[in-house]
């Protein structure tokens, strides 16, 4: 079974995009876990490095956010190669994730 990173930490300083994973040839990534609040109501969405939408977004209100426990299959796959990103809009994402690299 491929290595487990079991804490990722997510701190944004405003709205944008940041950085759960970064790419490795040859290996994709899977979302293991996240959990996480937005400073402010908006939206959270998960995206590879190119830009590729990995899930919709996610409405979420002010001091609220996603909690989605482990799950060995993976919640989002990025393809091959690609990083795992998050992306807000409105409030900064402040949380933990937990990613597993996996054989593409």
């Amino acid at each position: 079974m491929p290595a487990v990173t079991p804490y990722v930490s997510i701190s944004q300083a405003g709205a944008g995009s940041s950085q759960i994973a970064a790419a490795i040839a040859g290996q994709k990534i899977r979302l293991r876990s996240i959990a996480g609040f937005l400073s402010a109501a908006g939206t959270v969405q998960l995206k590879d490095t190119d830009g590729t939408a990995l899930s919709g977004a996610m409405n979420i209100g002010t001091t609220g956010g996603p909690v989605w426990p482990d799950n060995s299959e993976g919640w989002v796959e990025t393809a091959s190669g690609k990083g795992l990103n998050i992306v807000s809009v409105t409030g900064a994402f402040n949380g933990v994730a937990s990613v597993q690299y996996v054989p593409g």
